[in-house]
């Protein structure tokens, strides 16, 4: 699959703007429901970042609020509502600012001014704005109503996981050919960075990303287990062993088991979310509001454990056998028996 880049700014507010936008019909919804990691930062950049001009302050509005918008002739302000987004950005350049903005500050000499921004979408911005680690799975932060904090501007690429509800991408290549969007189907996950959005290709994601966090662990673990689905009955078809319609049977549900951990994930974060409202309110205590989090997490937390372990048990018997150290049937023995293990782990997980 090749990657196709969509319009520039989709992430903020082009989703609904465009008609058909990023996804289909009910895209709020869907985007709501769903699950954002951290896929990477460009080259070169080092965290903790300390170059203001790299920095976007984000607040979590709890109020209706107008902010000006600077870009652009006569540029329309945004009417936020609470629970979306202001973003103060560094200095910008005056250059294309509206001359509501511009006028004034050529008067005065300046040649640059503090931006801001509003963004409907909490979700998507979720991906791309954040000072995160590579593999680091996204908690529910930019849910929390007044929440106030700081992220790397346009250095993060996100990754979206498709739910149920998310069907289409449109890109400005289709545009540009007159042609319908590009229809979702599994396998499929959706990357936000500077360049806008784009659908690369699963296995380049897996590459790219180490897993930071138990959650990570579990995620990347049903994602490879997907793909290796996905392409064992992609050769199957070539070879002749199977249908076509017999592999998208197979594809869609193995992809079903990723989309749970995703409802799984969302559940989590909503736990996480509440548990710091709750907190913030004084209606339980920090120490508390931790211990429910922990709590929620364990059997994620287990799981993660168990396949760290299985992956280890693979690779050491898988080198062993080849190495001739054990038999190869031995090998296959001491696999088995820790995939059983985390199948157990898996079911107790409910993922």
């Amino acid at each position: 699959m090749t990657e196709t880049y969509l319009w520039q700014g989709v992430p903020n507010q082009g989703y609904n703007k465009y008609g058909k936008g990023i996804v289909g019909p009910g895209s709020k919804e869907s985007l709501n429901g769903a699950v954002n990691f951290h896929a990477g930062a460009p080259v070169g950049t080092k965290y903790p970042v300390t170059d203001k001009s790299l920095i976007t302050k984000i607040e979590v509005l709890n109020k209706p609020t107008k902010i000006p918008n600077r870009w652009g002739k006569k540029g329309t302000d945004y009417k936020m509502n609470r629970g979306e987004l202001r973003m103060t950005y560094g200095l910008q350049d005056i250059e294309y600012m509206d001359d509501r903005w511009k006028l004034p500050a050529q008067a005065k000499g300046k040649t640059k001014l503090l931006d801001q921004a509003g963004s409907v979408e909490p979700s998507l911005m979720e991906a791309t704005h954040r000072d995160a680690q590579t593999g680091e799975y996204l908690i529910g932060k930019f849910k929390q109503r007044g929440a106030k904090f700081n992220a790397v501007k346009d250095a993060n690429i996100g990754v979206t996981i498709p739910t149920k509800g998310m069907t289409h991408v449109l890109t400005s290549e289709a545009v540009k050919k007159g042609a319908e969007a590009i229809e979702l189907k599994p396998g499929m996950v959706i990357a936000h960075d500077a360049l806008g959005v784009y659908t690369p290709p699963l296995a380049t994601v897996l590459k790219k990303n180490k897993p930071v966090t138990d959650l990570g662990e579990v995620m990347a673990h049903q994602l490879k287990r997907f793909q290796k689905i996905q392409d064992t009955a992609t050769k199957y078809v070539k070879e002749g062993h199977i249908t076509q319609a017999n592999a998208d049977k197979y594809i869609e549900n193995a992809w079903k088991s990723v989309t749970k951990l995703g409802n799984k994930v969302q559940k989590l974060n909503r736990i996480e979310a509440n548990a710091a409202e709750y907190a913030s309110k004084g209606l339980i205590s920090k120490a508390n509001a931790g211990k429910y989090v922990a709590k929620a997490m364990q059997p994620i937390t287990t799981l993660a454990q168990k396949i760290k372990k299985f992956n280890r048990i693979q690779a050491l018997a898988t080198k062993y056998a080849k190495d001739g150290v054990i038999p190869k049937e031995h090998a296959q023995k001491y696999i088995a028996k820790a995939w059983n293990i985390v199948k157990h782990w898996a079911k107790k997980a409910r993922v």
